[in-house]
């Protein structure tokens, strides 16, 4: 990794201290979304594009751990270049109205991403004064000094996160799982959105009047991906459960349930739907449930998991599992199978280091997990509304690793590539250098570092999903018959 310091450039340690939350300086302007053509309102917070989206080129900047806090740093630079939630935000930004409640991480959250200029916008960095003994710095160099001299604590951030009792923990100071902030961050700012859409249902502009009145009728029934499957129940005495009848290849019937959840824009750009089956012998049809997934949290413990396609496969492996039958004395064996249902247009893949031992404790997985800067998701792993259509591709951006042995320590960093893919950054709070694409797939195990193990994957489709909205499948869709009597309980099977 080529990177530079700011103690490289002056001789000495560099300052201690760095900004809270303001700018650098008075030409800095937001980075922001400057398009005149924004949809309505409830448009904004409840749906986002499935195709590709491109971001504005910002100027990287370093942010001071304050202590303990890497955790925190490594997902706001992911989020910081996740395009579709930069594009989302930044809109918001501009649209929200102050009128339709507090949205303390939603404000902050906007306010932080106009932390950072877009490229165009700064001037270049300018050399220091070297005696006849020093060597020059390359513009590279001074570049990435530039970078880290401007790091800067988000201080607006903290202060709303705390406001929000799941990150009361953050105010001991110790050390948090990556993965479990960014559940949290993103489902606070899905609340903040379900709370605004309330509001705006109750007191509509214009532009989303016909969204109003229609909201309560829509809410019941599946939306988007799940209205292929199954259809809302004609009574209202038939939706307990959320039960359907679905008819799929050669007339096989099967119980369809859908775990209720409202959308957001959130929902919408890092969520996807798990299609677990549970096929017990002597019922005569399938039970299948649809239930919603925010991470893709994948097993890598078999010896036989090597990559991250191997360990997609192993997620939907078939499994035996005891469940009680109708009509039969005792427990049966019954098959049970996952498959992935739809994928969003952001796919965060969690590779599960941690687990508990006999003891009780936590202990760390080192092991090498093979992976490239493109993912083609395996055709086995989907779901039959996904088959004979080509398997949805995503590029990676960011990873997120984790450094040492121990669950109760260690540090994060986090490799980031460019909006304009230009170049991949290696940030490690406020040290930020240029790597190449070869230093951050990992191709081989003898490869990976012994103290950093990826941890978060993130990655951008790059194909339209079969199925969605902006790229409908090509492949018939199954029947649908009138909705069976009401099913008892809505948990995973």
């Amino acid at each position: 990794m080529t990177a530079v310091t700011a103690a490289d450039a002056s001789g000495g340690a560099g300052p201690s201290t760095a900004p809270a939350s303001s700018p650098a300086g008075p030409s800095r302007p937001p980075a922001i979304d400057t398009a005149s053509n924004v949809p309505p309102l409830h448009v904004i917070l409840t749906t986002a594009p499935s195709a590709p989206v491109p971001a504005p080129l910002t100027r990287p900047r370093g942010l001071v751990n304050t202590g303990n806090m890497c955790f925190a740093n490594v997902i706001m630079q992911g989020l910081l270049y996740t395009p579709h939630f930069y594009k989302l935000m930044t809109v918001i930004g501009r649209t929200v109205p102050a009128n339709l409640g507090r949205r303390a991480l939603m404000d902050a959250t906007v306010d932080f991403l106009r932390e950072f200029p877009l490229e165009s916008s700064v001037s270049p960095p300018e050399r220091p004064p070297t005696s006849g003994k020093s060597t020059p710095l390359t513009t590279d160099q001074l570049r990435q000094m530039s970078w880290q001299q401007d790091s800067f604590i988000p201080q607006g951030l903290y202060d709303a996160m705390m406001e929000n009792k799941r990150f009361e923990h953050m105010r001991s100071g110790r050390q948090e799982d990556a993965e479990e902030f960014l559940g949290h961050f993103l489902d606070t700012l899905h609340e903040e959105m379900l709370a605004i859409l309330t509001r705006l249902q109750a007191n509509p502009p214009p532009a989303s009047a016909t969204w109003a009145a229609n909201a309560g009728a829509s809410a019941l029934a599946p939306a988007g991906d799940d209205a292929r499957e199954v259809e809302r129940p004609l009574s209202p005495s038939e939706t307990e459960g959320n039960g359907w009848l679905e008819v799929g290849k050669k007339n096989k019937v099967s119980q369809t349930r859908v775990t209720k959840a409202r959308e957001s824009a959130i929902t919408s750009i890092f969520g996807g739907k798990l299609r677990s089956t549970l096929h017990t012998p002597g019922t005569g049809k399938d039970s299948v449930t649809l239930e919603p997934y925010q991470h893709l949290q994948l097993d890598i413990k078999p010896d036989y998991v090597t990559s991250i396609e191997e360990a997609l496969k192993h997620l939907t492996e078939p499994e035996t599992v005891q469940v009680h039958a109708p009509n039969r004395s005792g427990m049966v064996d019954a098959k049970k199978q996952m498959l992935i249902e739809t994928l969003p247009p952001i796919l965060i893949v969690h590779l599960k280091r941690f687990e508990y031992d006999m003891r009780g404790g936590v202990q760390k997985s080192s092991k090498p997990l093979l992976y490239k800067t493109t993912l083609e998701i395996p055709k086995e792993v989907l779901a039959p509304n996904q088959q004979g259509v080509p398997p949805p591709r995503y590029r990676l951006y960011g990873v997120v690793y984790h450094h040492g042995k121990y669950t109760t320590g260690g540090h994060y960093t986090a490799d980031i590539l460019r909006q304009n893919q230009s170049e991949w950054l290696r940030i490690d709070d406020t040290q930020i250098g240029v790597i190449s694409e070869s230093d951050v797939s990992l191709l081989s195990p003898d490869k990976q570092d012994a103290d950093r193990t990826a941890y978060l994957l993130f990655y951008q489709r790059i194909t339209d999903q079969p199925g969605s909205k902006s790229a409908p499948a090509a492949n018939a869709q199954p029947q649908v018959k009138r909705p069976a009597a009401a099913v008892k309980g809505k948990g995973r099977v």
